[in-house]
């Protein structure tokens, strides 16, 4: 009874906030951006794993472009967690909009692999660990996350950040990790009426906080010290997964970050700096921050429902 209502105040919350929201779903200039960044793919075609998914967030189908199968060849002998990893996301991207998962060769071992190290944590780094997780979870399959919430949660820094080593978190990789916060603690259901709005855990709260403590005055992020294309893509990424930023008012502090992205947007794509020439990372990171903040979601949430459907 106390979900049934929670449910019912969820959804009415969302409806009268997101009707209140002044853009109706963040259109301004991120489709014409994404479009640029998606007319060289489809004719240059793509050249890696992160470009596949930016694709599938753009609505359209990965299997479409050229070098989704080149791209997919190099992964299949994948030697480590983050290579088999990005096969299973590669997979699940296509999987999501009808693809027979018996395709692909490796699909079934890998994330047999993934979940042996998911449900066994502390064997690696915390970002292959991170995208092990995100890759299993937005596969569909079920296994035990109980010891992927104990560490993970253990990982997360005084400053609520979280970071590869040392005591204080890092802007990237603690905006790889609030999808996978929000995957661990909410099911689809809440996922699809924003439960964000009534609750969310500690941890996300903080993460999420950590982001917004740490932006510049010109709406971009760092890592390692220097303002860059890649840190401030993957930070408006995952400050769109958690709606709750977005719903309750800070729609403004968005468009500010997305100002900041465009700040490296070049040759219709975007540089790791502002001197610098377009890069391939940058640019599909760049396209998929685009493709959430069009979106007003993340692309794992987006994943990871559509999966179930």
């Amino acid at each position: 009874m106390k979900r049934l209502i929670l449910i019912i105040l969820c959804a009415a919350m969302f409806c009268v906030i997101y009707s209140c929201s002044s853009d109706g779903g963040n259109a301004d200039n991120a489709e014409t951006s994404l479009e640029n960044i998606l007319k060289d793919w489809r004719t240059d075609g793509m050249t890696s794993w992160w470009e596949i998914l930016a694709v599938y967030n753009a609505d359209e189908n990965p299997l479409d472009y050229k070098g989704f199968d080149e791209i997919l060849s190099l992964l299949e002998s994948a030697s480590t967690t983050l290579e088999r990893a990005s096969y299973v996301i590669v997979t699940n991207t296509v999987v999501a909009i009808g693809a027979d998962p018996d395709y692909f060769e490796e699909y079934e071992n890998y994330k047999r692999m993934l979940k042996a190290v998911v449900e066994n944590p502390g064997g690696g780094n915390l970002n292959e660990y991170i995208f092990a997780y995100l890759a299993l979870k937005t596969s569909g399959d079920e296994f035990n996350e109980t010891p992927v919430r104990d560490y993970l949660e253990a990982a997360q820094k005084s400053d609520g950040g979280f970071a590869l080593s040392g005591d204080t978190g890092d802007v990237d990789i603690t905006a790889f990790m609030i999808p996978a916060i929000i995957l661990l603690y909410y099911d689809n259901l809440d996922l699809k009426l924003n439960v964000f709005a009534i609750w969310e855990p500690d941890s996300l709260s903080k993460a999420s906080k950590f982001l917004q403590d740490n932006i510049n005055g010109d709406g971009t992020f760092s890592s390692w010290g220097n303002a860059n294309a890649n840190s401030t893509a993957v930070a408006l990424s995952a400050l769109m997964a958690n709606n709750s930023v977005y719903m309750s008012g800070d729609g403004e502090f968005l468009r500010i970050v997305r100002e900041g992205l465009s700040l490296f947007e070049k040759s219709g794509g975007y540089a790791v700096m502002q001197d610098m020439e377009r890069d391939i990372t940058a640019t599909a990171q760049g396209a998929l921050a685009l493709g959430d903040y069009k979106n007003s979601t993340n692309v794992w949430i987006k994943l990871y429902l559509e999966i179930l459907e």
